[in-house]
């Protein structure tokens, strides 16, 4: 047995039995790519609920002082896959470049196989300037809705391709919690969300309201995967690389 350990035993007056017992934190700090999978359960007419499965994939750069960490991301891309493989849904550059920049707290927790990943509940609120506990604005004309994107219509706008095409102009509020295992310069564990969107105008009279939908219910259905990359790695780089670094 190592020296040092027999000698702290030996005097636990000394240390604290944290010291001994509690394994060292890895080293996180640097650049991560990260892909989100939230899956829902659109409620459709006719054809009743649906899965519905929503893609971010975006780079993390990470600070860490001991367990606490500090996480600034940088949004490459979203995807929606429609449960009726009739509609597609594109957000726009604008949108992506909107999201990006926000500012997240992290920690790192020790556990029997290794560090787990955890970060708490944060809430956020797109497209609108509102306190997390007000409705969101209904109307465009709100003042409380602003244009995010930055293109000149309200809230955010989302490109939508089908029998009916169109732009719409959302506002959105959500949280999200994740908690996973940290192994090496991986870690993937499942993400507990909740999001609300509205509608406050679109090219189309048709666009306008967008159907009813929640988290699905089986937990697993809901994850992340990140993978350490280097430090100057791009969203180009991230995304055509997606299959190696994040399993896509």
């Amino acid at each position: 047995m190592n020296v040092t350990l027999l000698f702290l035993i030996a005097n636990p007056h000394l240390v604290s039995p944290a010291t001994i017992l509690e394994p060292s934190l890895p080293k996180v700090e640097g650049r991560w790519a990260r892909v989100q999978v939230t899956t829902a359960l659109v409620d459709l007419p006719v054809l009743g609920e649906r899965e519905a499965r929503t893609l971010a994939i975006t780079l993390l750069d990470v600070e860490q002082q001991g367990d606490a960490l500090t996480l600034r991301e940088e949004v490459c891309g979203i995807e929606s896959r429609d449960p009726t493989q009739m509609v597609q849904t594109r957000y726009p550059a604008a949108f992506t470049k909107a999201l990006s920049g926000v500012q997240r707290s992290a920690h790192l927790e020790p556990g029997p196989q290794g560090a787990r990943w955890i970060e708490p509940k944060q809430t956020s609120v797109r497209g609108a300037s509102i306190s997390e506990a007000e409705p969101l604005p209904t109307l465009g004309s709100d003042p409380r809705v602003v244009d995010s994107d930055g293109d000149g219509q309200p809230g955010l706008t989302v490109e939508i391709d089908g029998m009916v095409s169109g732009s719409v102009f959302v506002v959105q509020r959500g949280w999200s919690a994740l908690e996973g295992q940290l192994r090496a310069d991986r870690a993937e564990g499942l993400i507990r969300w909740s999001s609300e969107q509205v509608v406050v105008g679109a090219t189309h009279r048709l666009l306008q309201s967008a159907p009813a939908s929640r988290p699905h219910p089986d937990p697993k259905k809901s994850f992340f995967r990140m993978r350490r990359v280097p430090a100057d790695a791009t969203c180009a780089d991230i995304q055509s690389r997606r299959q190696t670094l994040l399993g896509l």
